[in-house]
């Protein structure tokens, strides 16, 4: 029972002398450490070994100690460290910079205009090839009159037209590997975007100015009268600018009868018309203009650059109709071998018509500022 104490107690003072050596060598650590602060706010500079380093380096030269202590289980193994060395990026990481990245999930798509003629024309549906209507055509003579007693009443006759627009198609697609949408998480859906908007700007594009040769459509500036002054304004304005050539084209709709509610200008038009100055250097303000510039002479302003820089482009715009066949839709699938090769394409198309009816053609005043305004100028 004795020799039993004695044994207990000569474990117990093992252990103790293990930990006092362990606390010893934390100090020394410490020590070190702060050997090392108190350098570098020195300006001490001098390249040790990293920590990790000089741990290697002595578990290798402790090898013998470390395997008796593993065996007997008693006794203690010093490691005399030196201090620990600058750490750098260029210095201490290697194999890559992910670490180092942070990701911004937001994708820089290529900046293109919006697009904005189909949210100014009249928009219908239709579930055929063609578009069909009639039109009014050669009233003879086309007018009324007083008639005395006894006398023979006018007489009045006119045709009836029928008109017709074919339905065309508008598509883009991209080819793309199985791969590359199962890896890249946001890639189906720009791709999505991309398509729609190409769609959409060609739309646009064709709303506006398609020359009406299948497969293009037959925009507005294919139909649209040119600018020619009324007779109270040609060559009687003195000084004329981008203001007084909307107000003479409101003019020339009026003369047809009808009253336009937008005009279409590219922005460095819409721009240079709130630079606009007298010949003081004084901002003009014209009282048919609104304090935010986006309306003149009853004309709301749309400054886009799908409109040519120079020219404008006004009129009633519901006198322009767009008639959808086929919404814009996106399909996927396989070409020829894509299915062996881990392929897939990805097809977008809309199918519309665009027409104005030819009795509404002097609905719109098209031309371009620099002529309308020579044609305005008193000499």
């Amino acid at each position: 029972s004795a020799f039993k104490s004695m044994k207990l107690k000569d474990s117990a003072d093992n252990q103790e002398k293990a930990l006092e050596t362990i606390l010893e060598e934390m100090q020394k650590q410490h020590d070190n450490v702060a050997k090392v602060v108190k350098a570098l706010q020195n300006g001490d500079k001098a390249v040790v070994k990293s920590f990790e380093a000089e741990l290697k380096e002595a578990v290798e030269a402790n090898k013998t100690a470390l395997k008796d202590l593993h065996g007997n289980q008693k006794g203690a193994v010093n490691f005399t460290m030196k201090a620990a060395g600058t750490m750098t990026i260029a210095g201490n990481y290697s194999g890559g910079t992910v670490g180092l990245t942070s990701w911004d999930p937001e994708f820089a798509r290529i900046v293109r205009r919006q697009p904005f003629m189909r949210e100014l024309v009249r928009i219908i549906a239709t579930d055929n090839m063609y578009i069909a209507w009639a039109e009014q055509k050669n009233a003879d003579p086309g007018v009324a009159d007083t008639v005395a007693e006894g006398a023979t009443k006018p007489q009045t006759d006119f045709d009836i037209v029928e008109a017709t627009a074919k339905v065309e198609k508008i598509a883009v697609w991209i080819k793309v590997s199985k791969e590359a949408l199962a890896d890249i998480k946001f890639l189906q859906g720009e791709i999505n975007t991309e398509l729609r908007e190409l769609i959409e700007l060609k739309l646009d594009e064709q709303i506006l100015s398609g020359n009406g040769t299948s497969p293009n459509l037959k925009g507005i500036l294919s139909v649209a009268p040119t600018f020619a002054a009324v007779s109270t304004l040609a060559l009687l304005v003195p000084t004329p600018n981008r203001f007084d050539v909307l107000v003479a084209a409101v003019a020339q709709l009026a003369a047809a009868n009808f009253y336009g509610d937008t005009v279409v200008i590219n922005p460095s038009d819409y721009y240079a018309m709130q630079l606009t100055k007298d010949a003081e250097g004084r901002y003009l303000l014209p009282p048919f203009q609104s304090v935010d510039g986006m309306t003149v002479a009853g004309l709301r302003l749309v400054a886009n650059n799908g409109v040519t820089v120079g020219t404008f482009l006004a009129g009633d715009f519901k006198k322009a109709t767009l008639a959808i066949r086929e919404e814009m839709n996106i399909q996927v699938g396989y070409v020829n071998d894509d299915f062996i090769k881990n392929l897939i394409t990805i097809l977008a198309e809309l199918r519309a018509v665009l027409f104005v009816k030819s009795n509404w053609y002097n609905a719109f005043v098209k031309g371009t500022f620099s002529t309308a305004i020579t044609a305005l100028t008193k000499p």
